[in-house]
């Protein structure tokens, strides 16, 4: 029914105005059941995505916080090796002359 070419009566007007506000704000739930989409399935997929980037930036966190202890460890095996070398160097000197 195309109503551009037809007046609505005004003592219907209130009937038809409701009507078709009815049927406009009815017309997103349809639509969104056609698809398959859930309002409130969407919102429990985002609280899902928040909390697993919430975990990851936990992961991050933690993985840089081991990388900190691997560098503080590598430094000082480094340190605790080249003593122990140049000790080991200064006695063979030592024994040479």
């Amino acid at each position: 029914m195309y109503l551009a070419n037809n007046s609505i009566p005004l003592e219907n007007k209130d009937i038809f105005v409701s009507i078709v506000g009815t049927l406009t704000a009815s017309l997103a739930v349809v639509i969104y059941s056609i698809l398959g989409k859930n309002p409130e399935t969407e919102a429990q997929l985002q609280s899902k995505v928040e909390s697993q980037q919430r975990h990851i930036e936990t992961l991050v966190e933690q993985k840089d916080a081991y990388e900190a202890q691997i560098i503080a460890l590598q430094s000082e095996v480094i340190d605790k090796l080249s003593l122990a070398g140049s000790v080991a160097f200064d006695s063979l000197f030592k024994k040479k002359n």
